[in-house]
């Protein structure tokens, strides 16, 4: 997530896509959202208690494998 945001200037999210998208195979369509709010959630708790801040900007993030997250947060 490091270095999504500091070497390309990704969303954190976009650092553990290749993470998510298997879990999210196996998890029940009705369900993705809130699994993928909750990554979030996670991905920000992560981000803050190492001493980044939210930037209020949001931008895409890259298709790897395929894209799991459209937009995800940056941070500074």
């Amino acid at each position: 997530m490091r270095s999504a945001t500091e070497c390309w200037g990704y969303p954190a999210v976009a650092g553990i896509t290749f993470l998510i998208a298997p879990i999210l195979e196996n998890v029940p369509t009705e369900e993705v959202d809130y699994v993928k709010k909750g990554t979030g959630a996670i991905v920000c708790a992560i981000m803050e208690a190492n001493g980044y801040e939210k930037t209020g900007v949001k931008k895409a993030v890259p298709p790897f494998p395929y894209r799991v997250f459209s937009r995800g947060e940056v941070y500074k």
